[in-house]
């Protein structure tokens, strides 16, 4: 399938359907760790890149099947968000009565418009990514393609917690050097506090990322990280995934 991939064994999310939503590779950020590579179509804009219309054919093929799964993802090779017609899809899959979950993965990029994150309503899991609370790490570690402040997505995430009755599982992208002393994680743990996810999930770096010099962190450096986050739940993305406390 063009626009549909899987089903493939998530550490977090059990067998997933990937469904992309954009072409490769475009997205409102070009983050030094991404395993899909550069970004080679940086754009802010939100439009429908994918047709719904091939998407949801896509969706019906797939179900037909009867294939083994516990999630459609909106992930891919971009930004889902970017797409206008996000929470089409998800209306459409929720119309076909299955049982399993809809997954948003999302580098928060466009949490600061409500117009955005309203389409994001129906999902089961939203996975939004904060890597930084301070202005320059966040650009070195994201690199915007637009003028954008961490400030802005931890008060957008802020607002659609309030209105959004799922579950958030916030992701922190470990990447030794840049975010991982105790004073910027202690400034990423005080915006989950307002953000109020049900997990929060330390990631690090697990096949090579966009830049070369980025490096896996040590088991035991997540886990101290982690332990920062009590008493929110939080998940180390390590193999096998630790539950902390």
């Amino acid at each position: 399938m063009k626009y549909i991939s899987g089903p493939v064994n998530s550490r977090r999310l059990g067998r997933s359907a990937g469904i992309n939503l954009v072409p490769f590779k475009l997205c409102s950020f070009d983050c030094v760790y991404c395993e899909c590579g550069c970004t080679t179509a940086s754009t802010a804009e939100v439009r429908e890149y994918i047709p719904y219309g091939d998407v949801v054919r896509e969706i019906d093929e797939f179900i037909s099947g009867k294939p083994e799964f516990d999630c459609f993802t909106f992930s891919g090779s971009g930004e889902p968000t970017l797409n206008s017609r996000i929470g089409d899809v998800t209306a459409y899959i929720k119309s076909k009565n299955i049982t399993q979950n809809v997954v948003v993965l999302t580098n928060s990029s466009t949490m600061p418009r409500k117009e955005v994150w309203e389409r994001l309503l129906e999902a089961d899991i939203v996975i939004p990514t904060l890597n930084a609370a301070s202005s320059d790490i966040f650009k070195k570690i994201m690199r915007p393609s637009f003028n954008i402040e961490p400030s802005q997505i931890i008060e957008g995430l802020i607002e659609f917690r309030k209105e959004y009755s799922g579950l958030i599982y916030l992701e922190v992208f470990i990447v030794p050097g840049l975010n991982d002393s105790e004073e910027e994680l202690l400034k990423i743990r005080d915006a989950s506090k307002l953000i109020g996810p049900d997990e929060v999930h330390i990631n690090h770096l697990d096949r090579p990322g966009t830049e070369e010099w980025v490096s896996s962190a040590a088991t035991e450096k997540l886990i101290a990280a982690g332990k920062l986050f009590l008493p929110i739940p939080v998940k180390i993305l390590s193999r096998p995934v630790i539950s902390l406390p």
